[in-house]
């Protein structure tokens, strides 16, 4: 395989996370490789298998791993003995090794719409640039991208996370919703005293969902370096990942597509956080209220991050 032009990078095991993880893995790959194989996108996929359970079989054997002239996979395997899934120290892991010109962060059960890899030489220029993308969780009763966006029910947007009602469909929500995100907008723009400074600033970027898809040149990842690795949990990692980014003046640009979610039980509920949400949520908000205060680039890892001194078990398939 020539040199890949997209790093995927992805982290997993085989456990039952949100009941069909491995279901879920299958699908997004094949879809993936199939889309870019059509496109002629040279991919290689960068798997990190972090900590896995002892009892299963392993990851890298199992038959999930599409290959083509234009797609490959690499398994990294990072044991210990502890059975804690982190998942953006596993991420940084999958970076310092990936080998394309350009990293997509995402997540194993992301299917990629086709416009991406269709238009991705188009688009995707900009070496100072991080690319964001909204995210549509959808049913799995489906096989193509349009009967799949029908089924929508969760829209992450810049903005926010919106549900659409049942009795409405998909075509009229996503119609009205980008008048209502307007008027929002314009609203809190007359009335800038109805948000404080870090909600205003949370506003004016696409911050929601960013764990699914963040792609940037490979200099912006390691020139700013990777995600920030002590943290209670993994919610609003990517975000922080992001203030840093535009601390360190890297462009944001929304690319005009969205990703699709395939639905499943979650590990945490935004509509009733745990007390480690709010902490991980008090930490983004004081992030953003110190950069906006100061102005000066965010620095909150260590050059170890990712564990570059250490040589990981790898398959490459």
């Amino acid at each position: 395989m020539k040199q890949p032009t997209l790093s995927i990078i992805l982290c997993g095991r085989n456990d039952r996370y949100g009941d069909d993880f491995i279901d879920r893995l299958k699908r997004s790959l094949l879809w993936n490789a199939q889309l870019a194989a059509k496109h002629h996108i040279q991919t290689e996929l960068v798997f990190v298998n972090y900590h896995p359970e002892e009892n299963q079989k392993c990851i890298s054997s199992l038959d999930i791993w599409p290959t083509s002239d234009y797609w490959t996979s690499r398994v990294i395997t990072v044991r210990s003995a502890s059975d804690a899934f982190l998942e953006f120290p596993a991420k940084n892991i999958g970076i310092r090794r990936a080998r394309g010109q350009y990293f997509l962060i995402t997540n194993a059960d992301i299917l990629l719409p086709e416009l991406f890899f269709y238009s991705f030489h188009q688009w995707i220029k900009q070496s100072n640039t991080i690319y964001r993308a909204d995210r549509l969780n959808v049913s799995r009763r489906y096989n193509t991208e349009a009967a799949l966006i029908n089924t929508a029910d969760e829209y992450c947007v810049k903005g926010g996370i919106f549900y659409r009602p049942l009795m409405i469909p998909h075509g009229l929500y996503s119609a009205l919703l980008p008048t209502y995100l307007g008027a929002r907008r314009a609203v809190y723009s007359c009335l800038p005293f109805l948000l404080t400074p870090s909600e205003q600033f949370l506003l004016k970027h696409h911050f929601t969902a960013s764990g699914d898809f963040t792609l940037a040149h490979r200099d912006v990842w390691h020139r700013i370096q990777g995600f920030r690795e002590h943290t209670p949990i993994s919610t609003h990692v990517d975000s922080l990942w992001l203030v840093k980014a535009l601390s360190h003046q890297i462009n944001l640009q929304e690319l005009p597509i969205a990703v699709l979610h395939q639905g499943h039980e979650r590990r945490h509920n935004f509509s009733s956080p745990s007390q480690e949400m709010n902490q991980m949520w008090s930490i983004l908000q004081n992030q953003i209220s110190e950069y906006l205060a100061t102005r000066t680039p965010i620095v909150d890892t260590t050059d170890q991050w990712g564990n570059p001194e250490i040589s990981y078990p790898e398959d490459s398939i």
